[in-house]
């Protein structure tokens, strides 16, 4: 809903107890092209959680509408109680950003468009 204002980032919140997905759908957020036209985009998000670790999936982005920039940026929180050993981002390490006091673990996941980006985080 635009009139609350747009966020670069899209933050995905995570709470890994059971494999899962979800089909996020994106609009301009002023017409009703969505309806008329179809004019929507689709990012599927699935959770996988294998033993010690899990592996999360932000898919490619597939349709358009009017505005729609070449990528999204991603974050993920997980909410997962204890910091994890390691994080990374389409096999590539990287350094998450872990809170204490909430029990989260934010990694950036950084920009996603025709190309799906892994996020994997070992406990």
């Amino acid at each position: 809903h635009l009139d609350k204002g747009w966020n670069d980032k899209v933050i995905v919140k995570v709470w890994p107890t059971a494999d899962g997905e979800f089909t996020l759908h994106e609009d301009d957020g002023i017409s009703l092209d969505y309806r008329k036209s179809g004019k929507v985009a689709k990012t599927k998000l699935s959770l996988k959680c294998e033993g010690d670790g899990v592996v999360f999936t932000v898919g490619a982005r597939r349709g358009s509408f009017s505005g729609m920039g070449a990528t999204r940026n991603f974050s993920v929180e997980f909410h997962v109680g204890k910091r994890p050993a390691s994080a990374k981002v389409d096999d590539r390490s990287v350094e998450g950003i872990w809170d204490e006091s909430s029990g989260t673990f934010t990694v950036d996941a950084g920009a996603v468009g025709a190309k799906a980006v892994v996020v994997e985080i070992k406990k």
